[in-house]
């Protein structure tokens, strides 16, 4: 760097009040410091360096919400005859819009998800998202008019998105690029499957139960 370049760098330092940071032999670099990082290599609050049971704990656990997510688009296939017949409509329209109504919120709830996530953490977003999907589904499963239940569709499909916007990166964030292979594999069955089971699993809870039980 020449000398007319080092100090304009300063004067854009000083500026930003970015401070020195000293690293080792190659001596001194700049720091913003706006950017919050990890305590280096061996932070223990690092995600790579979190024990095996931990890791293999947190990675069933969004495995399965990225399988139930995608079986909650198509679970109420099935049942649509029967719902609508509840809510006296013949409007075969209505009926697909039960699905199609879900999808819609589980192709634009990623639009807020992933910016959330980044600003507050994958954590709470998860747990947060994860908690509104169940009280969503819980609503649909009480509605009481086809226009409610439409509603509440939408709504747990945004919170339903939640698994398969954050849940590649999560698994990044803990597991080391070149074991991560075999984790990714099983972690994609789930959104691969839950839409093919979704209606074996509605169509029988509804025989047995009712179409209430599907949600």
């Amino acid at each position: 760097m020449s000398g007319n370049e080092a100090r304009a760098t300063e004067y854009v330092a000083v500026e930003k009040g970015w401070e020195r940071e000293t690293n080792g032999a190659e001596g001194e670099e700049l720091r913003d410091p706006n950017i919050v990082d990890f305590d280096g290599p061996n932070d223990p609050d690092h995600p790579l360096n979190w024990s095996t049971i931990r890791k293999t704990t947190t990675i069933v656990i969004v495995s399965l919400t990225a399988l139930l997510s995608p079986i909650g688009s198509t679970i109420s296939a099935a049942a649509a005859a029967d719902i609508m017949h509840h809510f006296g409509t013949t409007d075969e329209t209505l009926g697909a819009l039960m699905t199609t109504i879900y999808l819609l919120g589980y192709a634009f709830g990623p639009l807020a998800i992933a910016p959330l996530s980044e600003l507050y953490g994958r954590a709470i977003v998860f747990r947060s998202c994860t908690l509104l999907f169940t009280v969503f589904n819980i609503a649909c499963a009480v509605a009481n008019s086809f226009g409610s239940l439409v509603v509440y569709r939408l709504l747990a499909g945004i919170a339903g998105s939640c698994a398969g916007t954050l849940g590649a990166s999560s698994i990044a964030d803990m597991i080391a690029r070149e074991k991560r292979g075999r984790v990714m594999s099983a972690y994609i069955m789930g959104p691969t499957l839950g839409p093919t089971i979704g209606p074996i699993i509605g169509g029988n809870l509804t025989a047995a139960a009712g179409w209430r039980w599907d949600f």
